[in-house]
């Protein structure tokens, strides 16, 4: 498997209460998922590390999905995802489809209301995260189709992407992450561009509420599933989902 580790920026990143995993922690927890993993850090994430994932047999020369993941609140882009089986379903899912390139960025504290608010910016993170995957292939990856996951906490980077109008899916999957108004703000702008929303959630707090509300404001584009495995357990199962 081949790892890199790359710093492109000096930014101030957000403080957090207990510091998350660095770069190099974040690489090894991805040294036995096979292909090839980069972590870097960029002001487009407030200056903390995004890890990036390519599948073996990833081909640059053709059609690339690119699949970003906003964990919540207490996960990170590495060792959490070890610990709670998210690695071991992204590699499942390259197994797949190789043609998928995985960005996962990490957050800091919690509450996350400044994930991917300004001056975070998903159009900036999407774009680095490209430019990066390309230091490790031959070309840039030509990408074609775009699937975003949040799961919990996560879904408030989601709802601030989509707030600020810079976000880009084809397919959002919300992993019981309809707290708030995060769900209505996404779905209302994925029915204004036409994408699929799937959200599957536990019936725990407003988020069952949530999730039927969505479902009627959208009904061309939004399917809801309620599930009986644990909050944490959901990403390892559905994330991902085409």
């Amino acid at each position: 498997m081949r790892i890199a580790v790359l710093v492109l920026t000096s930014c101030l990143a957000v403080s957090a209460d207990a510091a998350p995993p660095r770069p190099q922690e974040i690489a090894a927890a991805w040294r036995d998922a096979g292909g090839s993993s980069t972590v870097y850090e960029t002001c487009a994430n407030g200056g903390r590390p995004v890890a990036i994932y390519m599948p073996q047999g990833f081909d640059a020369l053709r059609p690339v999905t690119l699949q970003i993941y906003f964990h919540g609140h207490g996960g990170d882009a590495g060792p959490g995802l070890l610990a709670n089986g998210v690695i071991t379903r992204i590699t499942a899912l390259g197994k797949k489809d190789p043609q998928t390139l995985f960005v996962i960025p990490q957050a800091a504290d919690k509450p996350f209301g400044y994930w991917m608010a300004a001056p975070e910016s998903f159009a900036q993170l999407e774009a680095e995260s490209i430019k990066v995957a390309a230091y490790l292939l031959p070309r840039r990856p030509d990408v074609r189709k775009r699937i975003v996951d949040a799961h919990s906490g996560g879904g408030l980077a989601l709802r601030n992407a989509a707030a600020s109008g810079e976000l880009r899916a084809d397919k959002i999957n919300l992993l019981d992450s309809a707290y708030g108004d995060w769900a209505q703000v996404v779905t209302q702008w994925a029915g204004a561009k036409g994408a699929k929303v799937e959200s599957w959630y536990t019936d725990h707090s407003n988020v069952a509420r949530n999730n039927l509300e969505i479902a009627a404001l959208a009904p061309a584009v939004v399917t809801i599933h309620e599930v009986s495995i644990r909050h944490g357990e959901i990403p390892g199962v559905y994330l991902g989902t085409r």
